[in-house]
């Protein structure tokens, strides 16, 4: 009988926390306005790239505890061309454009605090990104590929700026972190291969404001604007060589990328 009892109260607990617990799914049609800039170790000016470029995020988000603590799994894909605007080796003025397709995915934790006056919730976030870069050929210039990696640890905190039904205005703010920021140069066509170059990791931020639209039943319809700025760090000179040429010293330069993005979510709860 004991063991009944101790199993009734077992199951009476498990079922209280899953009435606690809730899910939800977020689907983001989102524009990207992109400047990636890269200087000389003087801080001279050596090219830089902008562009337009449309993109699709989405989010699996789980609740405990009333939803003071939650998880959730992100991805997302933008790609698009943007304008190209540089130097040859030569010293040639160059205006080309370039095929940018950008990859991410990561975990985050979090916690809303609500004990405090104000609402407001503190988390961390781990990511993976990857940036194909492709500038395309022109009547003075080979085209090139590269291809970046890394991971990004973010620290953030949400504040509700306005909070009733059904507006709700957020302020999200974070400091990032590049870990282990590589990239890959594709000079297989020059006998070179594909050598990858190890970059210097660097301190990033990101400022994003959400405004909820609308609330109807289990769904949710939100606009949000960010801006997201990275930098990577030069590498150091890498030696290469094939069998006909003589050696080949290259070197990724300091580089900071800013970013402009609005999205329209599209969330749906399940309880």
């Amino acid at each position: 009988m004991k063991q009944r009892i101790t199993t009734a109260i077992l199951l009476i607990a498990t079922l209280n926390g899953v009435a606690f617990a809730q899910s939800k799914i977020t689907v983001s049609p989102s524009f990207r306005n992109f400047y990636y800039k890269e200087v000389n170790d003087a801080g001279k000016f050596l090219d830089k790239e902008t562009g337009l470029i449309a993109g699709l995020q989405g989010k699996i988000t789980r609740q405990w505890d009333n939803d003071r603590l939650y998880a959730s799994i992100n991805a997302g894909l933008f790609d698009g061309r943007a304008q190209y605007d540089g130097h040859t080796q030569d010293g040639a003025n160059l205006r080309t454009q370039t095929d940018e397709t950008f990859y991410h995915a990561g975990l985050t934790l979090g916690e809303n605090l609500k004990w405090l006056e104000t609402p407001l919730s503190i988390y961390t976030s781990m990511e993976y990104h990857q940036w194909d870069r492709d500038i395309l050929a022109t009547t003075i210039s080979q085209g090139l590929f590269e291809r970046y990696k890394w991971w990004e640890l973010s620290f953030g905190t949400i504040v509700n700026l306005i909070k009733t039904t059904p507006h709700n205005l957020t302020l999200n703010l974070s400091i990032i972190r590049t870990i282990r920021p590589e990239i890959m140069v594709d000079l297989s066509a020059h006998g070179y291969g594909k050598p990858e170059i190890d970059l210097v990791s660097k301190l990033g931020t990101a400022i994003e404001l959400s405004y909820t639209l609308h609330t109807e039943n289990n769904y949710q319809f939100k606009l949000a604007g960010k801006y997201k700025t990275w930098k990577f760090g030069a590498s150091k000179f890498k030696t290469l060589s094939n069998e006909s040429s003589t050696p080949l010293a290259i070197k990724e330069p300091d580089s900071t990328t800013h970013t402009v993005e609005m999205r329209f979510d599209l969330e749906r709860r399940f309880f």
